[in-house]
């Protein structure tokens, strides 16, 4: 995000980009919310298979309650954080009470309303004061057959909203959703500035946070 779009406001909004990554450690607690949300009920079951890099890693669970760093490290070999634990390594005290996390994807996820529900009550947080998903340039029908990579937005989206709002619990949610797929290069960064420019303009919020598909390299070419 250029930093000029943001001075330039004659709102003089504050902004501070947040950059939510897709990392491993966090993947056996997303798998297990999608397990759930594919269940229809709150229930965390198994068996449940995901690849990731080729490697499969198979999750067994049936309670309530989201896997034990443990159980994750018993399971895949790597670690698994719950919200806490990520607040106290950050020590991360104020818990985003009065403000407002804007966060910027494509497509964003069919299911995320009911993904952070579960997610919210395996690990004990309180939801969101408020949580609205807005698409001021109109969406497109979730297919995955014809447009895979809304499988990588859906995952990205469901992420981003789960860990911001596990670092502030307190604070509100805006999602704004492109239906543009932002890859490699150019594609989609109009779109997204379009949005980021509406929500200044709207007053949306002073926290920021977009995941781009896009390596720095490529913006150039």
């Amino acid at each position: 995000m250029d930093a000029s779009v943001l001075h330039s406001s004659r709102h003089q909004i504050t902004t501070l980009l947040i950059v939510i990554t897709l990392v491993l450690s966090f993947l056996p607690m997303l798998s297990f919310m999608t397990q759930a949300r594919a269940a229809g009920s709150h229930t965390y079951s198994s068996p449940l298979i995901l690849t990731f890099k080729g490697k499969p890693f198979t999750f067994v669970q049936n309670s309530a309650q989201p896997p034990s760093d443990a159980q994750c490290r018993a399971k895949t070999g790597f670690p698994c954080y719950s919200p806490q634990e990520i607040r106290r390594a950050f020590n991360a005290g104020f818990a985003g009470q009065g403000q407002t996390i804007i966060i910027v994807d494509s497509f964003g996820s069919p299911t995320i309303r009911h993904d952070l529900k579960v997610f919210d009550e395996g690990y004990g947080l309180p939801d969101p004061p408020s949580f609205k998903i807005l698409a001021p340039l109109g969406t497109v029908p979730f297919n995955p057959q014809k447009n895979p990579d809304q499988i990588n937005w859906a995952f990205e989206t469901t992420l981003d909203v789960e860990w911001a709002h596990s670092m502030a619990p307190k604070a509100n949610i805006v999602l704004m959703t492109s239906p543009v797929d932002e890859t490699e290069g150019v594609q989609g960064m109009p779109e997204f500035l379009f949005l980021l420019q509406y929500a200044l303009a709207h007053h949306l919020g002073n926290i920021i946070s977009q995941s781009w598909g896009a390596t720095e390299n490529t913006l150039f070419i």
